[in-house]
């Protein structure tokens, strides 16, 4: 019930944030003379269009947004919009897994970890985690052409903060798994680079114990960024 909750919470709440960051910020960003403007409709038929993506609730409400920030007049400005969408919160995400990263050892250290925020840590990597895999494996094996403005330097910047933020989303999981992590704050960190690098992948196994499938993760999204994506970006051309 405590995992059911926060995962409406935390879905409820990207959606919120998103949300405001579209209307109040989107707009004023992109430094063009319109608005981005939709309606409760609008968002309904868009949330309803993209429920399959429920099971991360980042790709979700990133999908719902990305189409509604492309409710313009013209098929330049839908691009552009979506294009100023992906680079905005590519950096706004990884500030945010960087909080989570000092929210966790600041608690770790001298406090108490609930459940809730237990399950808030373990959805947000989770979900982050699967947004990245699928959103990059996706633009690497396109079904239609592109629906934004990225460049080949543009994705390969995309794709190195993702990169780093895989590191930081691993680190604040392994924070609070690591039995000894209030004496030593900072081991996780260590240990997150040691799977990211994939050069002590068996030390990580036997310091975390039986969550495994937190390793598995981030060598998969890890693996997904640097053979598919940062290889094919940076072999294109353009």
């Amino acid at each position: 019930m405590c995992f059911g909750m926060m995962f409406l919470i935390y879905l409820c709440g990207i959606f919120v944030v998103k949300c405001i960051h579209l209307k109040c910020v989107h707009s004023k960003y992109i430094h063009l003379k319109w608005h981005v403007s939709f309606t409760l409709e609008d968002f309904l038929r868009s949330t309803w269009n993209n429920a399959n993506k429920l099971y991360s609730p980042d790709y979700l409400s990133a999908s719902v947004f990305k189409d509604l920030s492309a409710n313009q007049s013209t098929e330049f400005k839908n691009r552009y919009s979506k294009t100023v969408f992906v680079k905005c919160w590519n950096t706004i995400n990884l500030g945010i897994s960087i909080f989570f990263l000092l929210f966790a050892l600041v608690v770790v250290r001298y406090g108490e970890l609930t459940v809730s925020m237990f399950f808030l840590i373990y959805i947000r990597y989770f979900s982050r985690c699967f947004e990245i895999s699928i959103a990059f494996a996706k633009d690497i094996f396109p079904k239609k052409k592109p629906n934004t403005f990225l460049k080949k330097r543009d994705r390969v910047n995309l794709a190195g903060k993702s990169y780093i933020e895989l590191y930081v989303l691993a680190a604040t999981v392994y924070t609070v798994l690591i039995p000894d992590a209030k004496n030593n704050p900072f081991e996780a960190v260590v240990q997150s680079l040691n799977i990211g690098t994939l050069t002590n992948i068996s030390g990580a196994q036997s310091i975390i114990g039986n969550y495994n499938i937190v390793i598995f993760v981030q060598v998969f999204s890890t693996m997904t960024l640097i053979v598919l994506s940062l290889a094919a970006y940076l072999s294109r051309d353009k």
